[in-house]
């Protein structure tokens, strides 16, 4: 039974961080490859990794005659610095003072992050969300896409969560006052279900949280 018990909760934490991989060897040929492909991607935010390490988010890709259509778009990131004098207004949009909108004197304005002022001196990191709809990408600038189902590892999550939470929770001893009939006086006695119950509804919450967090990831190898 302990057998059965263990090898359960190791099946049950594999399949959380278990993922699947696709390279165009898996397949009899190119297209089929790339059918697979888009059969997959159909109705799916992917994310997408270049060959120069950038990434962008890509709704409803397809690829045809050895190129991505990606509808979607990117984050473009850079540092700058400002001189505090320049500067009419800051307006920070948080509690912790790293974000905020710049009113400039020549009356321009800019949203940066990661703010760090010193020697008069304002250092920021400027965030730019750029739409790239019908942005073509050819397959050879492409090296993989991935996609992440997190409901997939959920049920993994919870059912190892549970036998690992009742099987910690027995362990633990949990008592209970009961009358002694020979003396008349409250006394404890071991109880033998509180600790299983309490480790299993705790074990269910951890590991269905785990399991969402994890995910079931996807993965369509393009260029190593």
């Amino acid at each position: 039974m302990k057998i059965i018990y263990l090898a359960s909760t190791i099946f049950s934490f594999i399949l959380v961080g278990c993922s699947s991989t696709y390279t165009s060897s898996d397949f009899s040929s190119k297209q089929k490859f790339y059918d697979d492909f888009n059969n997959f991607a159909a109705s799916k935010s992917l994310d997408v990794e270049l060959t120069n390490d950038s990434t962008i988010s890509v709704n409803n890709g397809f690829i045809l005659d050895d190129t991505l259509y990606a509808p979607g778009f990117r984050i473009d990131r850079k540092s700058g610095k400002i001189a505090v004098a320049d500067i009419e207004k800051i307006n920070y949009s948080g509690s912790d003072y790293k974000s905020a909108n710049l009113l400039l004197k020549n009356g321009s304005q800019i949203f940066v992050e990661e703010i760090n002022i010193a020697n008069d001196t304002l250092n920021y990191t400027y965030s730019k969300k750029i739409i790239t709809q019908d942005a073509v990408i050819p397959l050879t600038k492409l090296k993989k896409a991935s996609y992440k189902n997190r409901w997939f590892s959920t049920p993994s999550g919870f059912l190892g969560g549970a036998l690992i939470g009742a099987y910690i929770g027995s362990k633990i001893p949990f008592y209970r006052n009961h009358t002694d009939m020979a003396t008349g006086k409250e006394v404890p006695d071991l109880d033998p279900t509180k600790g299983g119950i309490i480790g299993l509804g705790s074990g269910v919450i951890i590991g269905t949280v785990t399991g969402w967090l994890i995910g079931y990831s996807y993965t369509y190898q393009f260029n190593p």
